[in-house]
């Protein structure tokens, strides 16, 4: 799948809810959610008797079961009917198709890119975007890197941008 389409289901789900949470936006697509001790597997994804289920480790902070909320509910939403576990967000071109989609999914979702545009177009640096935005550092660089985006924009970036 192409990264604007991808981007386009999150913006399209961000509509329909009408904020970022992944949670809400999980049960409003008819996936159930469920905290688990799942160890070192961080969250999963399946579909029990046609019932799809989100499920995230309890042991995580709240930014991170957002996050895996996220990326999980991109499996829901991208690969439906194929069940998914995530051990860790690895947010690099070896993960595979699946994840490395469900990974665009949960950044395109929580981050606003608009946002993070102006913000690096003003001189903030990347970890100062993150921290305004209040989003993990890794994902803003894997969401930037999938745009191809590895310096602050140029002006008319903003002007042409899809990401309104």
């Amino acid at each position: 799948m192409l990264a604007e389409y991808i981007r386009k289901k999150a913006a399209d789900i961000k509509k329909m809810t009408g904020n970022a949470d992944p949670f809400e936006a999980a049960e409003m697509t008819g996936a159930k959610i469920s905290f688990k001790d799942l160890g070192s597997l961080k969250g999963a994804y399946l579909c029990s008797f046609d019932v799809p289920v989100i499920i995230i480790n309890q042991g995580l902070d709240d930014n991170m079961q957002k996050i895996v909320c996220a990326h999980e509910l991109g499996h829901h939403i991208l690969h439906q009917g194929i069940n998914q576990s995530c051990i860790s967000m690895n947010f690099d071109s070896s993960s595979s198709i699946y994840e490395r989609e469900a990974n665009i999914f949960a950044a395109a979702f929580i981050i606003d890119f608009k946002k993070a545009a102006e913000l690096l177009f003003d001189g903030y640096s990347i970890s100062q975007t993150a921290a305004i935005l209040e989003t993990d550092i890794d994902l803003l660089k894997f969401l930037l890197s999938v745009f191809n985006i590895t310096e602050a924009p140029d002006a008319d970036f903003l002007s042409q941008s899809k990401f309104g």
